[in-house]
């Protein structure tokens, strides 16, 4: 029964890594900042796309 229940353990925090939700603060010198999470968008490359995209505009994401 121990078993059972520490494989149950490492099981759902594996999940719960595995189905971690990023998000990335995006900030501009005049202290104007926006924050993306990749739940707000279809797939990765899109997240990713959004990111650059503030990079290029002069923003620090982190």
């Amino acid at each position: 029964m121990k078993k059972i229940i520490t494989i149950l353990s490492v099981a759902a925090l594996i999940f719960g890594f595995a189905s971690c939700n990023k998000c990335v603060t995006c900030s501009y010198e005049d202290e104007l900042s926006e924050e993306f999470c990749e739940d707000q968008f279809e797939d990765k490359a899109e997240y990713d796309l959004t990111i650059d995209f503030y990079e290029l505009l002069g923003a620090e994401c982190n």
